[in-house]
């Protein structure tokens, strides 16, 4: 996602500053928390093996990109998540998935 403006910037910021509830379905909640347990199975945290974890868990679960950002932010696009996730750490990560 690309901002032209600078003011678009805390838009695409703010999911990742603001742990904010999401209605989800039961499945929605399961998939959140398998993610965060797949996600603390990563012992070098990098955008390689995060992107690893998000395509393996999306072709196992059967689910987009864009559920991933569903399920954590309530948005359908973003910034990549991957090197969002890297950016933030794992710990904020982890926090940030947590249903």
């Amino acid at each position: 996602t690309r901002i032209k403006t600078l003011k678009e910037f805390k838009g695409l910021i703010q999911p990742f500053l603001e742990k904010r509830f999401i209605d989800l379905d039961d499945d929605q909640k399961n998939n959140r928390n398998e993610l965060q347990v797949a996600l603390e199975k990563v012992t070098d945290w990098n955008i390689e093996n995060i992107v690893n974890v998000l395509k393996e868990f999306a072709k196992a679960h059967n689910i987009s990109f864009k559920e991933y950002y569903r399920m954590v932010f309530g948005d359908k696009a973003g910034l990549p998540l991957a090197d969002a996730f890297f950016i933030i750490g794992k710990d904020e990560t982890l926090e940030l998935v947590r249903y």
